[in-house]
């Protein structure tokens, strides 16, 4: 935990920029590198024809941050994805309850 998903966009392009991703939550969420784990999802809009490029959307499932730091990491991500040559994307986050984390059967 935390886990992010990247979609709208191509498999290689989501390959591309998952170290940066990790790379920033590790250093603004203040996160272990081993805690991380980045998806990838295909998207394919139904109402375009099936295009399967869009923007880049990236959807983080953690546990609860504050504001600031959620919203350092949305900067982060964002700009990064803009040096990337996507002048637009999107940032959700999805804040989870330690209580409902479970891991070998044992929750936070």
């Amino acid at each position: 935990m935390p886990r992010v998903t990247i979609h709208g966009v191509p498999c290689q392009t989501a390959q591309t920029v998952a170290k940066s991703v990790k790379d920033i939550i590790v250093e603004v969420a203040d996160t272990k590198p081993e805690y991380i784990h980045v998806l990838f999802q295909q998207t394919i809009h139904l109402e375009n024809t099936g295009k399967e490029e869009w923007m880049p959307i990236v959807d983080v499932l953690w546990l609860g941050r504050t504001q600031e730091v959620q919203d350092k990491t949305a900067q982060a991500l964002t700009q990064m994805l803009k040096d990337s040559g996507f002048p637009d994307s999107q940032i959700t986050f999805t804040d989870i309850p330690a209580s409902c984390f479970y891991d070998n059967g044992e929750h936070y």
